[in-house]
């Protein structure tokens, strides 16, 4: 960790492992005998959607924008491997070809599932308490209860019944 919670050193050691996973799929994707695209995706998420995305919920809500947009880097040079697209191809059409969110949307969504799994739990977990939270002295950087409120506001789930996650 550094002083700041900035996760630089974090997101940099993801794109080191990242990089190496890309050399994966263009090995893999190789035009004279390469996968299928499905087969590649399975292996892009299998190696690099999983090292993008681990325990994302406890640390992706603090990231600054720039370190959002160096992890979507590492992602898109990954899709590019699995659709076979050039650098030159726009950055929606290669996601939506590959049928993969960009990182902003990917961390909101993770919030938003751990959210609901946090709703969901019994009161006398430990972990159900952190729906109830104080409130943030400093305002310069936003935490994982405000990013997953305003989730809920927007996508207007708050007001269904939840049930209970099985034992």
């Amino acid at each position: 960790f550094d002083r700041t919670l900035s996760f630089g050193p974090q997101v940099e050691a993801i794109r080191k492992k990242v990089s190496g996973k890309c050399n994966l799929l263009a090995v893999v994707g190789s035009k004279e005998w390469g996968w299928k695209r499905e087969y590649l995706k399975r292996v892009f998420q299998a190696t690099v959607g999983s090292v993008l995305n681990y325990c994302g919920a406890a640390w992706q809500p603090w990231l600054s924008a720039s370190n959002v947009e160096r992890l979507d880097a590492c992602q898109n040079k990954a899709l590019r491997r699995v659709t076979g697209q050039l650098r030159s191809t726009p950055l929606e059409a290669l996601r939506a070809e590959a049928e993969v969110p960009s990182m902003h949307t990917t961390i909101r969504r993770n919030c938003a599932v751990a959210w609901e799994k946090t709703l969901r739990l019994p009161v006398s977990n430990p972990k159900s308490r952190l729906t109830m939270g104080p409130v943030h002295r400093l305002k310069t950087k936003g935490s994982w209860r405000e990013m997953t409120r305003e989730m809920e506001g927007l996508t207007g789930l708050g007001g269904f019944p939840r049930l209970n996650l099985p034992k």
